[in-house]
């Protein structure tokens, strides 16, 4: 997760993960995703009441699906949120918001072995 909140991200990982649920995100398998290029731009927008006033806060996210190889050869498949936020007017800023994001799943993929 990235240290840029001070506050609990958790409610917000929740949200995001019902919306993504509700949307039937991803389109593609996770395993396809180690082979394309991780999907982005998947804007999603949820209302939390009480957040509005935490510092860099946002209701708009760009949630990306991704599968990565490690440094020890490990595939792990992450679900990751950027948050989006407004500029001086009103319009959405996604250049230079990718520095503050919370990783909402992750988990490792087996390959299968060959025999």
């Amino acid at each position: 997760m990235s240290a840029f909140f001070d506050w609990d991200t958790e409610p917000v990982k929740q949200a995001l993960l019902e919306k993504i649920k509700q949307a039937g995100y991803p389109r593609r398998s996770r395993e396809s995703l180690f082979v394309e290029e991780g999907s982005e731009w998947n804007w999603i927008v949820i209302d939390l009441k009480g957040f509005d006033k935490e510092e860099f806060y946002t209701d708009t996210w760009d949630v990306e699906f991704c599968g990565e190889e490690r440094m020890d050869g490990s595939l792990v498949y992450t679900i990751r949120a950027h948050a989006i936020y407004k500029d001086e007017d009103g319009e959405d800023e996604a250049e230079g918001s990718y520095s503050s994001w919370i990783v909402l799943h992750q988990e490792d993929i087996l390959e299968e072995q060959s025999e």
